[in-house]
């Protein structure tokens, strides 16, 4: 091991490796190794030599702790094309190149075909049970605020959105800005996260995103596409039970589980609808997202280099959305919203 990754205020050892296509960082955790790739456009060297960021959100850090890998990490940095050459194509590169292109199509448009038609024909009850057995290893008692909690579940009551089933919110104590949904209708918010957001119309714009991540599965769609291999073949067999089991050895991944640039746009699109079917101003999607952007950096990766939509990208289409309206205030929301920040 010879860095420290960090990422949402978890830390771990790693392993990490130079190569053409970016910085593999090798990470060591009790529950298993994963691998994060980071591109080179998008590393953020520090003050300190041996400290590096990402531009991307979450927010993730580097330490390298070995000082020939700082050293070759920064001559990369400097010029990544020089230090990886390609090399010319003979026919065997070619053959492999056709095999990429390939395992490129089936990839992106046959797993997440599949992985929609799994997560459609999973069961409700499955998923509901699966939500829970997730939520109680993640979240412990003592990390819930309460008071803000029931402040940000009348909130969500107010907005009255349909759904077929119960949606619950949960505020979490911890100085980690981010918010994700869960399996069977959970929604977890951060505390740093509800106190950068100075409207209703923010908190709004960010459940009814986490909200069409629900009601649409796309938790269940992307946990499907991460883990398709396995849980297909748990289910080819009937052993539905094996589909807990990964999530549970992969609990930590659902923090920051990354959805497809599709889903994140339907997120947004729909989540844009659901407000204004309430009359609440689309501003509260473009202030959110310019938070996220503070917080992430000034410098955002490419689109094609993340897997989510660009942030900027993001603003403009919500800006350029036909169903953008300002909207009126809307009394009881802007009271709830208080209640919320104030919540003790």
């Amino acid at each position: 091991m010879n860095a420290t990754y960090t990422c949402n205020g978890l830390s771990y050892p790693a392993t990490i490796r130079l190569e053409g296509k970016g910085l593999f960082i090798e990470l060591h955790r009790a529950d298993g190794a994963g691998t994060v790739l980071w591109q080179y456009a998008s590393i953020r060297p520090s003050e300190r030599a041996s400290f590096f960021g990402y531009n991307d959100y979450p927010p993730q850090t580097l330490e390298v702790l070995d000082a020939v890998l700082t050293s070759q990490l920064h001559e990369a940095l400097r010029n990544p094309a020089n230090r990886f050459r390609a090399s010319r194509f003979g026919p065997l590169a070619k053959l492999l190149a056709i095999v990429l292109v390939l395992f490129s199509l089936v990839y992106f448009l046959v797993v997440p075909w599949v992985s929609g038609l799994l997560a459609s024909r999973f069961p409700y009850s499955y998923e509901k049970q699966l939500g829970e057995q997730v939520y109680r290893s993640m979240v412990q008692p003592s990390d819930i605020d309460k008071p803000a909690t029931a402040a940000a579940n009348r909130f969500f009551q107010a907005l009255q959105f349909d759904s077929e089933h119960p949606v619950r919110i949960t505020v979490v104590k911890g100085d980690v800005v981010n918010a994700f949904a869960l399996p069977g209708g959970h929604i977890i918010v951060y505390q740093k996260l509800l106190r950068g957001l100075d409207s209703y119309d923010e908190f709004a714009a960010l459940l009814a995103h986490e909200f069409v991540h629900v009601r649409n599965r796309h938790t269940l769609r992307s946990v499907f596409r991460q883990f398709g291999g396995t849980i297909f073949l748990s289910l080819l067999v009937g052993d539905a039970g094996a589909v807990s089991a990964v999530l549970l050895n992969n609990v930590n991944e659902l923090k920051n589980l990354s959805y497809s640039r599709r889903l994140e746009t339907e997120a947004d699109m729909e989540g844009l609808q659901l407000l204004r079917q309430r009359g609440i101003s689309c501003r509260g999607f473009v202030q959110l997202f310019r938070f996220l952007q503070k917080e992430s950096g000034a410098m955002q990766p490419s689109e094609w280099l993340s897997s989510h939509p660009d942030l900027s990208k993001r603003i403009g289409s919500i800006q350029r959305s036909g169903t953008c309206t300002e909207g009126n205030k809307d009394e009881q929301l802007h009271s709830l919203f208080l209640q919320l920040k104030t919540a003790e």
